[in-house]
C-alpha cells in the first residue's frame, strides 16, 4: 500500500480501543475492548480502511464470524471501511487485481462501498 499509494500510511495489529471511542452498544463493547485491526490504513491521519486478511475460520467458525460482524459494525459506525479478505484470495490475485480491489476500498466513498 505504502509503495503504490504513498499518501496512505499503514499500521499493523492496532487495538480497536486505540482507534475508536468506547461504543454505547453492549454488543460491540467486547470486540472494542479485546479486538484488534490487522491492518489500519490512514490518510492525513484519518482512518480510511481496516483490512482483515484471514483463513477459513473467518467464514466457518461461528464465534469468529460474530466477532468479524461486530468489528464491521464498529467500523461502519465511524465511517471506516472494513475489508475482509481470505488469505487464498489475496495470494491468488495479480498486482493489477490487488490494486483494483484495494483502490476501491481506499478511494470510494464509504456509502458506496
Amino acid at each position: 500500500i505504502n509503495q503504490t499509494w504513498p499518501l496512505f500510511e499503514t499500521s499493523l495489529e492496532v487495538p480497536l480501543r486505540n482507534l475508536f471511542p468506547e461504543p454505547d452498544n453492549r454488543g460491540l463493547k467486547h470486540i472494542w475492548k479485546h479486538g484488534s485491526a490487522d491492518v489500519v490504513v490512514r490518510r492525513n491521519g484519518k482512518i480510511v480502511c481496516i483490512i482483515e486478511p484471514g483463513g477459513s475460520q473467518h467464514f466457518t467458525d461461528d464465534k469468529q464470524v460474530k466477532n468479524d460482524k461486530r468489528k464491521y459494525m464498529l467500523c461502519k459506525q465511524h465511517g471506516v471501511r472494513c475489508l475482509h479478505l481470505m488469505n487464498g484470495v489475496v495470494n491468488g490475485l495479480s498486482n493489477r487485481q490487488w490494486r483494483k480491489l484495494l483502490g476501491g476500498a481506499l478511494f470510494r466513498p464509504v456509502d458506496q462501498y
